[in-house]
Parts: structure tokens; sequence; C-alpha cells
């Protein structure tokens, strides 16, 4: 029996104590360490791997540098290769010479045709286009019964996309009337959950500045207006306790900079607790609605 109550003061023991997460964040990056007792649990560092990629992007830029410098040698080889070889060649320009007479003769050979041949030739061309009339009629008629197949065809896809609109919204409605009694407790359940974080040692500065000293006051008062009411929306969800919070005006420098750190912590008993309370519930709400369905059968 003894034994018993020593695992039961023990496993109580630990569920108290606090899951912690140090946070610390700046213009670099994030860093986070979870911890339970001894054990890290969790590590993550944004800013280490910020600095690997700036430093892998430097050796790549002088990699680049380097290629390309062997690029430009082979380029200027080749460009000398093309300008000795694209030398002017007389052969082509006496071609295009005798190409023209050959032209200018033939004109001269469609002068001198008779008046029979001129018959045929007036007549081969009323037959061409007399072909080309129907045959751009029957590419109108085409085009028509093309268009309005197009136009059915758009007509039942408009008419199916609204019957899919249509049933796509009665499922989630279905869905929504389905989750719609879990909505109260799920939504207890994470206002509960907010208030079991705690927020310790919270410290935050941000420092602010402008071109000139006046644009400098004016945005020291714009974060001024911003932070404080954030900070009282956080301190009304969270359990917050404040160690340092500042924001400082800079009238030498332009732009801005910020960093801080804060505990967060989480005892698992709460959690388990909770878990607890939102279970008991859905249980209660899956029965009511079980006697819901068996009164309307």
């Amino acid at each position: 029996m003894g034994i018993v109550v020593g695992l039961i003061a023990v496993i109580s023991i630990l569920l108290i104590i606090s899951v912690r997460a140090d946070i610390a964040f700046d213009k670099g990056g994030v860093s986070v360490a979870v911890k339970y007792l001894w054990f890290k649990l969790y590590s993550y560092d944004s800013r280490e791997s910020a600095d690997k990629e700036d430093k892998d992007g430097q050796s790549d830029k002088s990699v680049f540098r380097t290629d390309a410098h062997k690029k430009s040698g082979g380029a200027g080889k080749s460009n000398k290769a093309s300008k000795t070889a694209a030398q002017p060649d007389g052969s082509a320009g006496k071609k295009r010479g005798d190409a023209e007479m050959e032209h200018s003769g033939d004109e001269k050979q469609h002068g001198n045709l008779s008046d029979s041949d001129k018959e045929d030739v007036s007549r081969t061309q009323q037959e061409t286009q007399t072909a080309q009339s129907s045959q751009t009629a029957q590419a109108s008629r085409t085009t028509q019964a093309s268009q309005t197949t197009q136009a059915s065809q758009t007509t039942q896809a408009s008419s199916e996309e609204k019957d899919g609109a249509g049933g796509k919204l009665d499922e989630l409605k279905q869905k929504w009337q389905e989750v719609k009694p879990y909505v109260p407790v799920a939504k207890k359940g994470f206002k509960k959950l907010l208030r079991l974080i705690r927020l310790r040692q919270l410290d935050f500065w941000l420092q602010v500045g402008g071109e000139d000293a006046y644009e400098a006051g004016m945005n020291f008062g714009r974060a001024n207006q911003v932070f404080y009411p954030a900070l009282s929306l956080v301190c009304c969800i969270f359990s917050v306790t404040i160690k340092h919070t500042e924001i400082r005006c800079d009238f030498e420098h332009e732009g801005f900079d910020f960093g801080g750190s804060v505990l967060v912590l989480v005892r698992p008993a709460a959690v388990l607790g909770l878990a607890i309370y939102l279970g008991i519930n859905y249980l209660k709400i899956k029965k009511k609605l079980g006697k819901k369905d068996t009164e309307n059968e």
C-alpha cells in the first residue's frame, strides 16, 4: 500500500513541475529551448542558421565570379573567330543579278501573249474566284456550327458548376450542423488553455529612429501607441509578469531595432485536467445528440 501511495505522490509531483520554454528574439531571428527538469526536449536557433547562410552565400558568390571570368575569356575567343569567318563574298551579288535578268525576261514573254491565251487566263481566274467563294461559305457555316456547339457546352458547364456549388454548400451546412453543438465547449476549453500558459520575465526593448528629429519623434509616438495597447491585450489573454519594457528614440540613425526574451511555463497537470474536461463534455454532448436522434425516429 505504501508503494502505491509513493508512486501516486511522485507522479503528482512530476505533473505539477512546469515545462519551460526559453524564448529569445531580436532582429536577426529567434532562439527557442524547451526543457523539462534537466532534459532538453527541443531547441531551435534561427540566428545561427542565418549566419551560416550568409557565409555560404559569400562563398558561392566568389565561385560564381571565378567561373564568370573564365567564361568571359572563352567568349572573347569565340567572337574573334566569328569575325574572321564573317567576310564578304561577291558571288552572292552575281547570283542576284542573274535572277533579276531572268525575271525581266519572263515578264516580256507574258506581254507577248495572244488573245486566245488571254481568254483562257480570264476563264481560269473566274473559276478560281467561284471556288474560293464556295470555300469561304463552307468555312463560315462550319464556324457558326462550332460556335453554337461551344455555347451549348458552356451553358451545360455553367449549370453543372452551379449544381456542384449548391451541393458543396449543402455539405458544408450539414458539417456545420454536426459540429455546432461542440463549439461552445471548444471555445471554453481554448480560453482555459490560454490562461494555463504563463509568461514570466517578459523583457522587451524597441529602438525607433528617423531621417531627422521630427520624424524620429513621430515614429516614437506611433510605436508607443501600438506597443502598450498590444501589451495590455497579451496580459488579458495570458498570465504575464513583466521584467522590463522600454521604447527608445534614436535621433542619429534611421530604421528600427528590437530584442527581448520571455520564459513560457505550462504545467502538465493543468493540460491533463483540461483534456479530461473536454473529453467528459464531448461524451455528454454526444449522448444528448444520440437521444434526440432516437426520439426523432
